[in-house]
């Protein structure tokens, strides 16, 4: 019994030692609106990254972390006219690095799925009151 319990430690620690992929997902909340618009649609309101940690950062990223939304700033982007909405295509491979400084990790996001968010703007409701 004791050699099982001790080849189970060593199995343990032998498998949080090595590098491991995974997918971990992500809630998004986009800041830095243009002046006078509003969100009208959103083709990503989670990220999926797939990250490469040891297996000890794996564990502790993907269940003992707390998932707050990933903040992207659309300020500055291009708009596009869409008809009655104005239009921001915002390719998230350029967004790994800030992402990573988010999240505490340093080098570990291969990728970001989907590649490109969609977000639809239009002109904020004034209320009158």
């Amino acid at each position: 019994m004791v050699c099982l319990i001790i080849a189970s430690m060593m199995w343990i620690g032998v498998m949080l030692s090595r590098e491991d992929y995974s997918l971990i997902k992500y809630p998004v909340s986009y800041i830095d609106l243009p002046e006078g618009k509003a969100i009208a649609s959103a083709s990503a309101n989670y990220l999926l990254l797939n990250v490469e940690l040891m297996g000890k950062d794996l564990i502790r990223q993907r269940f003992f972390r707390s998932h707050e939304p990933l903040l992207i700033s659309i300020k500055d982007l291009p708009l596009e006219k869409a008809g009655a909405v104005d239009l921001i295509r915002i390719p998230t491979v350029p967004l790994i690095r800030e992402v990573e400084k988010q999240l505490g990790m340093a080098n570990a996001i291969n990728g970001i799925s989907p590649d490109t968010v969609y977000i639809g703007l239009m002109k904020r409701q004034e209320s009158n009151l």
